[in-house]
This record gives C-alpha cells, structure tokens and sequence, in this order.
C-alpha cells in the first residue's frame, strides 16, 4: 500500500576526500561489516572510436593478466589473497540537464573490495596491474578474448531483450550508442571478428 512507501528519499552520506583539476576522491561513511568497496573511475571520453571499442577488452585483460614478472596464476592467486573481487565495468550516461544529443560522459571504472585490514596490500597490487598489466602472454590474452566473446554470445537468449533495446537507443543518443558499442551487438560482432 501506499502508506508503506518512506515519504523520505533515502540519502547516502558522502565526503570530499580530496578534489583536484584533473581527480578527486569520496567517500561514503556507511557500515558494509568491514568491507571496503573502491571504485576507481577512468575518464575515456578522449579515446578515438577504435581505441573506445577495445575498452571492454582492455579492462577485461587488466583484471585478467599478470605482472611483468609475476605470471596471472600467481597475480590470480594474490588478488584472491588480499581482495574479494577485482573487476571492470563501462558506464556512458548524458549529463543532467542537458540535450540527450550532447556529449556523454565516458568512465571505465575499476570495482574493488576488500577487508579493511586487507585494503593497503589490495591497493598496491591493483595500482600495479593498473598501472603495468602484462599483456606480452599472448594465449592468455587470447583466452580473455574469447571468454568475452562466449559470454556475451550466451547472454543473447536470455538478455535479447536488452541486446535489442541498446540497438535501437543507439540511434536516440551518445551515451546508449557507447554502450550498444561496448555491450551490445556491435561488440560481439567485433570479438567474432577478432577471434577467427
């Protein structure tokens, strides 16, 4: 009933850390049973049209290849060690308020969590694969691309709804033609392609 609905609209707290030009950081003060939830967003929104297509890959082999010295079953094994998940994630969206033919913003953002007494040694090793993932082992990266291709191949059944959906906002505005690109159809056209 209607009388169940909070009148209030939930608000989540959050800080300024630091803010500079070009980075800033917040934070959320609420209780996660000590686990701590990082995102570390990426603007891309300067990458030429080839490059952005490739961000699904990129960000899929950063959080799946090893380090220069420090092959991906070990890399693997530390992540399991000091996170409880290392992950990526594309998002377009159309600023507030503006034309939805405007400019979108592009972020690649890096998902991490880890106990609070895991967090120093969780984010040392994922600055290192961020900042120096080895993309040299070529069966690997070639493995990482296929696992993309199969999964987006066996999401088309039970996600066709959502694969025609982005194919058809495609044409409506920026933010859903980037993400058609990088989630949809185009994208597995791209990895069957890459993949022969």
């Amino acid at each position: 009933p209607r009388q169940d609905l909070p009148r209030e609209v939930e608000r989540i707290p959050s800080s300024v850390l630091f803010a500079e030009s070009s980075r800033h950081a917040l934070y959320h003060d609420l209780f996660t049973s000590g686990i701590v939830y990082a995102d570390l967003a990426f603007d891309v929104s300067g990458l030429p049209a080839e490059l952005s297509d490739l961000l699904p890959l990129f960000g899929r082999c950063v959080c799946g290849c090893g380090l220069p010295g420090l092959p991906y079953h070990e890399a693997a094994g530390a992540l399991a060690l000091h996170t409880g998940g290392f992950g990526a994630w594309l998002g377009a969206d159309t600023p507030v308020f503006q034309d939805p033919g405007s400019a979108a913003s592009q972020h690649l953002v890096f998902r991490l969590k880890a106990l609070e007494e895991n967090l120093l040694d969780a984010l040392d090793l994922v600055s290192r694969l961020l900042s120096g993932a080895d993309f040299r082992d070529a069966r690997r990266v070639e493995m990482l691309m296929l696992e993309l291709r199969n999964d987006l191949k066996s999401s088309l059944v039970p996600g066709g709804s959502q694969f025609a959906a982005l194919r058809a906002g495609s044409r409506l505005a920026e933010s859903l033609r980037l993400e058609e690109r990088w989630k949809g159809v185009s994208q597995l056209l791209a990895m069957e392609q890459a993949c022969r």
